[in-house]
């Protein structure tokens, strides 16, 4: 028999936690006609807080790749809910807006999302919370250091 192992028990709820958040957004999305996985949104709704914003600083904002950011913003791009526009200041990188399309989008979205977390974390104390939060915190800082 297996010794218990708290790390991983920990790792694995977290990860069962993101995977369904991960669907239940889908699923959320799906019935309100949004074809686009929580990624995507995640990504309009930085450029949307971000204004003025290039592909670069979604690369930094985020844990994604420059190829993954390129795709995903050309796909957004091509669904008329981004748009870019040359860099004033940089020749070379082109400004990300979010159009009026992808506005709404964002705001089913981020709608969508509360209501989940909420759902996600109604009978969770405030301070079981303050503890879990500083807990991941915590985690990652440790697992992002060299």
């Amino acid at each position: 028999m297996s010794q218990p192992n708290p790390e991983e028990d920990a790792i694995q709820a977290m990860l069962r936690m993101f995977e369904a958040l991960k669907g239940q957004m889908t699923q959320s999305l799906a019935q309100t006609g949004i074809a686009l996985s929580p990624l995507h949104l995640h990504i309009l709704s930085h450029c949307k807080a971000h204004p003025g914003g290039n592909q670069q600083a979604l690369v930094q904002a985020s844990t994604r790749d420059k190829g993954q950011i390129a795709r995903i913003t050309k796909e957004l791009e091509a669904q008329a809910l981004l748009r870019r526009s040359p860099d004033p200041q940089d020749g070379r990188s082109q400004i990300l807006e979010v159009t009026p399309v992808g506005l709404e989008a964002c705001a089913v979205f981020e709608a969508q999302h509360t209501a989940l977390v909420q759902r996600m974390f109604a009978s969770v104390a405030p301070e079981q919370l303050a503890v879990f939060t500083a807990v991941a915190r915590r985690a990652t800082a440790q697992a992002l250091s060299k």
